[in-house]
């Protein structure tokens, strides 16, 4: 029967860093009621991620847990249940009911029979093994974590394994045995990633950064502790983020940067607090007091080491409470040696050693060192600095550092080749895709030719039936408006002028009426003769150049004859393709009436030569009259040379107007057709 636990236990970290499940679906399950192996593994599933988050509800389905078990007569998820509280009070101060909860399960481990034996077993040694790593005693932890990592090693279940690689190698980490620290570790991290579990990976990071950090390489050290930390975050995971948050500040410290250090410090000290993580605010306090030693503020030390030591106490940590109490003892031995000081730190320097945790044993070694040196026992003081020193050249040693670097290449270019193999799977199930994919592709592409050329087609004739139905509605416009301007105002103009005619034969004494009367008629003319003009030029009927050309010759005529002005109206080039806008059209026409009207009324000429020809993808025209011309320089500027030359401007035209004194006058427009 496999060892993939029915239960996941919070600290047991195999287990809970598998990804969680969706929590309202388990608390769906938890609300039926059922009362089967379904609600247990869902009330399982619940507390573990609940305490990471929310302790007291986290330990509500605990018990809900646990009482179903015994209900169901289920060890298994009996064993989960004190697994978790085990943790669950330790965290929270409660050494006695820790060890009450640790009892249960080993007393449950022993009376176990059949599969759920080594799975209970497993669970035992797990717990047990985390506790007393956690209160200080690696060597017992090392011992029970061993056993615990055979037995899944032979269920071959790789989560579990994984799980138990990273507490072992945290063991170690705290015996400073960084090697084989880092071997589990990377072990650890390779599995967590096969298994593609961020979770497993994110804690991993912590824990190698941790071992480079007492390595003092801190480069390495904060590059894991930033793929930690963000890891961390994208997951929500806030408890592991202050644990990120507080080996952020051991590297700093290591580094010098103690205001860097003492930021992260606080950042991780608000969420043990919220959390209300006893064990992580005792390191937390313990580590703040050692960089406010380095800044000289022993007075805040002080305060901060006392805290820690009560929270020791408290959770039964011997190993920290010697650590604490070899700090205070050199700090009170550094004020005033006294044989009393040196027996206390004497004895926690004992204690130390049987813990198992080097780094702290050559921490203690310093300290020795100060007092002895503070009480000029040199002799001694010189022994214990080179105690000290040997651990750090443990450490530091070029094998040493040799073989870490090896550790992690290795596992490095057992990425890449992991990496290398998935690729060429990737790249065999490809061509199989790719190959059944191809008759798609061809049909995919000959349908997608067909639709846009559909769709091309469809736009192109919509386009066409809009442009012509605007085109259709512009011209029943334009009939509408000449129209109507030829039958209402049209009409009321052309009575306006009779009525005036009428008057003006009649006898009247009143000469400033008859003026007025005459101005009226001339006037009314002169609008009937512009409204003419505008109703032409709007009618779609004279949209051509053709209908322009002849409604100038019939202007031309009507002018010239009565006057006996002779005159040519030569038409050069085919007219029959151009076309123009109304409005240049429009603009055209006024210009070659206005030129006429000038060399009828004031040139006093009897010959007027026009030419209107199309070339050179313009339309050129020429009038030229044998008048008398006129100054432009002498003669006031009339609207109507003004009103040329703005039509001309608004048709893009050139304009070329010449006259003088007893030369005649000479227009010549050439309008672009583009």
């Amino acid at each position: 029967m496999k060892l993939c636990f029915l239960f996941t236990v919070q600290f047991f970290i195999c287990i809970a860093f598998a990804q969680p499940p969706r929590i309202d679906s388990l608390l769906q399950v938890v609300a039926r009621g059922n009362n089967d192996i379904e609600e247990l593994k869902a009330l399982n599933s619940l507390s573990t991620e609940y305490v990471r988050t929310d302790v007291p509800r986290g330990k509500t389905y605990m018990f809900r847990l646990m009482d179903l078990s015994r209900k169901l007569g289920n060890a298994r998820y009996l064993s989960a249940g004190y697994s978790q509280l085990v943790n669950v009070y330790h965290n929270a101060g409660n050494k006695d009911s820790a060890l009450q909860m640790l009892g249960l399960l080993r007393n449950l481990s022993n009376y176990a029979t059949g599969n759920d034996k080594k799975v209970i077993e497993a669970n035992y040694y797990a717990t047990a093994g985390l506790y007393y790593k956690r209160t200080g005693n690696q060597k017992e932890a090392i011992k029970f974590l061993k056993r615990s990592l055979a037995l899944m090693e032979a269920d071959g279940v790789k989560q579990n394994i994984a799980g138990q690689q990273l507490n072992l190698g945290n063991a170690y980490h705290l015996t400073g045995d960084y090697k084989n620290a880092l071997l589990h570790h990377l072990k650890a991290l390779s599995l967590f990633e096969e298994e593609q579990n961020l979770k497993g990976q994110s804690f991993c990071y912590q824990s190698i950064s941790s071992s480079f950090t007492e390595m003092r390489q801190f480069k390495n050290a904060l590059r894991y502790a930033q793929k930690s930390l963000d890891m961390k975050t994208s997951l929500k995971d806030n408890r592991g983020v202050g644990s990120a948050e507080m080996g952020l500040g051991q590297i700093y410290h290591g580094m010098g940067r103690f205001e860097l250090a003492m930021n992260h410090y606080q950042n991780a000290a608000t969420v043990a607090s919220n959390l209300k993580l006893v064990p992580e605010q005792l390191k937390i306090n313990f580590y703040m007091a050692k960089t406010l030693l380095e800044k000289k503020d022993t007075v805040k030390a002080t305060r901060f080491f006392n805290a820690s030591q009560l929270m020791a106490l408290q959770i039964g940590d011997s190993s920290m409470v010697s650590s604490i109490q070899l700090e205070l003892a050199a700090l009170q031995t550094k004020k005033q040696p006294t044989p009393l000081s040196e027996q206390a730190l004497l004895k926690s320097m004992a204690q130390v050693q049987q813990s198992g945790q080097v780094p702290r044993e050559a921490s203690g070694y310093l300290r020795l060192a100060e007092m002895f040196a503070a009480n000029q026992q040199y002799d001694k003081a010189l022994e214990y600095t080179k105690k000290s020193y040997e651990y750090r050249d443990s450490i530091n040693n070029t094998e040493l550092q040799a073989q870490i670097k090896r550790i992690e290449e290795q596992y490095k270019v057992g990425q890449k080749e992991k990496e290398i193999t998935l690729l060429k799977k990737d790249q065999l199930l490809n061509q199989a895709v790719i190959e059944k994919q191809k008759v798609f592709q061809a049909a995919g592409v000959v349908l997608l030719v067909l639709l846009v050329c559909i769709a091309l087609l469809a736009i192109n004739r919509y386009k066409v039936v809009h442009n012509s139905r605007q085109l259709l509605e512009i011209e029943k416009m334009r009939n509408g408006i000449a129209r109507d301007l030829h039958d209402d105002i049209g009409s009321t103009l052309t009575s306006i002028n009779i009525l005036s005619k009428v008057m003006l034969q009649q006898q009247s004494p009143d000469r400033s009426m008859h003026a007025n009367l005459s101005k009226i008629k001339e006037h009314s003319a002169t609008i009937m003769e512009s409204m003419s003009d505008i109703v032409w030029a709007i009618n779609p009927h004279n949209d051509t150049v053709e209908k322009v050309i002849y409604k100038m010759k019939e202007f031309t005529a009507e002018v010239f004859e009565p006057l006996n002005i002779k005159y040519s109206f030569q038409v050069e080039g085919d007219f029959s393709a151009v076309k123009l806008t109304l409005a240049k059209r429009k603009d055209l026409y006024l210009i070659f009436k206005e030129a006429i009207n000038n060399a009828a009324k004031y040139s006093k000429c009897d010959v007027v030569n026009i030419v209107l020809k199309h070339a050179d993808a313009s339309i050129q025209l020429h009038v030229n009259d044998n008048g008398e011309g006129f100054d432009e320089q002498t003669v006031k500027a009339g609207n109507g040379l003004r009103n040329i030359r703005a039509r001309a401007k608004n048709m893009l035209a050139s304009l070329t107007y010449r006259s003088g004194v007893g030369l005649g006058t000479d227009l010549q427009l050439s309008v672009p057709l583009t």
